[in-house]
């Protein structure tokens, strides 16, 4: 739980203060985003499992043989959960 939570955002937050150090290459690959969406439960673990699915497909392709020339590893972040306006 929080402990996931906080290497997240530690992860991030590296990558938020050295993005423009990367290889050139790399660095347009850096982006985060934060999207609220009005979903259903059952639209909610529909979405999850896409993203499992999707982050899966890139992850399997790789098990079976070498890292191709180039290949860096990439923090891939992703969470699901309900939106709680803060406290006034």
């Amino acid at each position: 739980g929080n402990q996931v939570v906080a290497l997240s955002i530690e992860r991030l937050g590296r990558a938020s203060d050295n993005w423009r150090s990367w290889p050139a290459e790399w660095q347009p690959l850096f982006g985060a985003s934060d999207l609220l969406l009005d979903l259903t439960p059952q639209e909610a673990a529909a979405l999850k499992e896409r993203l499992i699915e999707t982050t899966e497909e890139f992850r399997a392709h790789r098990t079976d043989r070498p890292a191709p020339e180039g290949t860096r590893t990439v923090a891939v972040q992703f969470q699901t959960f309900l939106h709680e306006e803060p406290p006034r």
